[in-house]
C-alpha cells in the first residue's frame, strides 16, 4: 500500500546545470518505474509517463527531435538518447569548471554537504573519475 502512495518524479529543472538536472530527473523516474513495476509496461506508456511528469519544456523539447532512417521514434531508450544528447550538448564546460572552483565552504555547512556538492558539480566538468578521490 506504500507503494501506491509514491510521489513521482520532481519536475525537470529547467534553470542551472541542465544535464545534471536531466541526469538526476531520469534516474528519480527510473527509480519511480521499478518501484511500480512500470519497467514492463509499453514504450509508449514509458514515452507518455516521462513527457507528463517532465514538464511542458521537455514537450516542447521532444517535439522538435529529429529521427534518422535507423531510429524508432515509438522507443522509449530510442527518446531517452535523444533528451541525452540534447542535453549533454547544452553543457558548458568551461562555465561548469568556474562554478566548481568558486564553490567554499559555507558557514555551517558539514563537510560532507560540502564534498557532496562538490562532487556534483564536478560531474558537468567534464574530468577523469574524480567520484572515487
Amino acid at each position: 500500500e506504500a507503494m501506491d502512495q509514491m510521489l513521482l518524479p520532481e519536475m525537470l529543472k529547467t534553470t542551472g546545470n541542465l544535464n545534471s538536472n536531466w541526469k538526476m530527473y531520469k534516474q528519480q523516474l527510473q527509480m519511480y518505474m521499478a518501484a511500480m513495476d512500470l519497467n514492463t509496461a509499453t514504450d509508449e506508456g514509458k514515452i507518455e509517463l516521462l513527457l507528463s511528469t517532465a514538464g511542458r519544456q521537455a514537450v516542447d523539447i521532444y517535439n522538435s527531435f529529429t529521427y534518422g532512417d535507423t531510429e524508432d521514434k515509438t522507443k522509449y531508450q530510442v527518446i531517452v538518447a535523444k533528451f541525452d544528447d540534447y542535453y549533454k550538448s547544452q553543457s558548458n564546460e568551461i562555465m561548469e569548471r568556474f562554478n566548481l572552483r568558486n564553490r567554499f565552504q559555507k558557514n555551517g555547512e558539514t563537510i560532507s554537504n560540502f564534498v557532496t556538492d562538490l562532487r556534483l558539480l564536478a560531474q558537468g566538468c567534464n574530468y577523469a573519475d574524480v567520484t572515487e578521490s
